[in-house]
């Protein structure tokens, strides 16, 4: 039987390697591809399953990730889950599945 902790460690690699599939690994904001990580639009702490569904998550650079993080330069929840064609409501729903 899969423990939590190893379910979500799971979920974690398989989301990372999906977000960034889907993004072609580069950054969606500036089309870096250097030091890339998987941004969780919506906090982990507000969706089921830690939110490693595919759609609460977008590849970004660690500049645009920070930025992302602060809502900074236009970088909201809504812009984000606009740029990979989801929404607040499809990550939870999708989350809740995992």
């Amino acid at each position: 039987m899969e423990t939590k902790k190893q379910k979500l460690k799971r979920l974690r690699k398989a989301f990372v390697l999906n977000c960034m599939r889907r993004d072609g690994c580069v950054c969606k904001i500036c089309s870096s591809k250097e030091d890339l990580t998987v941004h969780h639009i919506l906090s982990r702490k507000k969706i089921p399953n830690d939110g490693y569904a595919m759609e609460n998550g977008i590849t970004l650079c660690p500049k645009c990730h920070i930025d992302a993080e602060l809502g900074r330069n236009g970088l909201i929840v809504n812009y984000l889950f606009n740029m990979i064609g989801s929404s607040e409501s499809e990550a939870t729903e999708e989350s809740e599945k995992l």
